[in-house]
């Protein structure tokens, strides 16, 4: 399983021992916690709602692989959540002047955790991958901008290109198998960044073995693999979850979704073309989701079909808000 990546979470975690972290942990949540420790907001003034530590955006609605793990791979699930674009794709590419709002707004705040550009697309698909990542770096520079690719659509160009414009790292998920991985060596190499700033992700490995990419969620129900125990959950689990206490997501039509696993988009935050991205961060409707969280009650979409575990980080930022909500 994703030997490269296992040994690394086996540092990180401080253990030698596999079974602390296999099939438990995303490869890159221990990343990302390190990440929101480092690069919290400036602005934690007394008064001043706890800011989320990444925001995630799904900036297209496009992918160009189908891969067994994932919802794109379901005929159905493209029917009902890829827009027909009637040869005008315009839809399904966030404006730019609406993120550059987020990040103005982002800006006032002195926000300086990370920006990512993953979610549920391929980020390679968006017209205009550069102009936001530099719209990124004016607005905040002191945050990690971030992207999450397949690789089927990057030369040596480009990536020249995304780190001349503010980009600080990019991970590439290799499906094909290691013979792929030598291009991407080299590309590295030619383009002189360290494995840090352009890390490879081994996902080529076996269902049994979960494609490498360690626990594999349910995506709040959309995504049903019982061969691998992926199962459908029929009654809410009883457990806490953090996601909405640290991170959110912005779909590429503005909506605002509670968390990454919600491939269904069951439940919208509220959406940035009408609403400060700060105002729904601190809206009631997150307050009552977050009241639910905290208390270990799913029992409300999508998090009654989800089978996450949201509790390897963030757990800190649950006293913040509960202190917040205190006052």
């Amino acid at each position: 399983m994703y030997r490269k990546e296992l040994k690394e979470e086996l540092f990180v975690h401080g253990t030698s021992n596999e079974s602390d972290v296999l099939g438990v942990i995303d490869p890159n949540v221990a990343r990302k916690d390190q990440y929101k420790k480092i690069f919290e907001s400036k602005k934690s003034d007394v008064g001043e709602p706890p800011l989320f530590s990444w925001i995630e955006f799904n900036l297209v609605g496009l992918c160009n692989r189908r891969c067994d793990f994932c919802p794109w791979s379901d005929p159905e699930w493209r029917s009902n959540h890829v827009p027909k674009s009637s040869g005008n794709d315009d839809v399904l590419h966030l404006p730019v002047e609406v993120y550059e709002g987020i990040m103005k707004d982002l800006n006032k705040v002195g926000f300086k955790g990370g920006i990512i550009y993953s979610a549920f697309s391929e980020p390679f698909l968006y017209k205009h991958l550069e102009e936001v990542i530099k719209i990124s770096k004016k607005q905040c520079p002191e945050s990690r901008i971030e992207v999450v690719t397949n690789g089927d659509f990057l030369t040596i160009d480009k990536l020249n290109t995304f780190f001349e414009a503010g980009l600080t790292r990019m991970d590439v998920s290799i499906y094909d198998g290691p013979e792929k991985v030598k291009r991407f060596q080299d590309l590295r190499i030619e383009a002189g960044l360290t494995k840090e700033q352009f890390h490879i992700r081994e996902r080529w490995y076996s269902p049994e073995e979960h494609y490498g990419i360690g626990a594999i969620s349910n995506r709040a129900g959309a995504n049903i693999m019982p061969e691998i125990n992926v199962n459908k959950i029929n009654t809410a689990l009883k457990r806490k979850c953090f996601y909405p206490f640290y991170q959110l997501i912005v779909d590429y039509d503005g909506g605002v979704l509670l968390c990454n696993h919600d491939w269904d988009k069951r439940l919208t935050m509220g959406n940035v073309k009408e609403t400060s991205i700060l105002e729904i961060w601190n809206s009631k409707k997150y307050k009552e989701i977050r009241g639910n969280l905290s208390n270990a009650n799913r029992n409300h979409s999508p998090c009654d079909r989800c089978d996450a575990n949201g509790m390897m980080m963030g757990g800190e930022f649950v006293g913040k808000w509960e202190e917040y909500y205190e006052r």
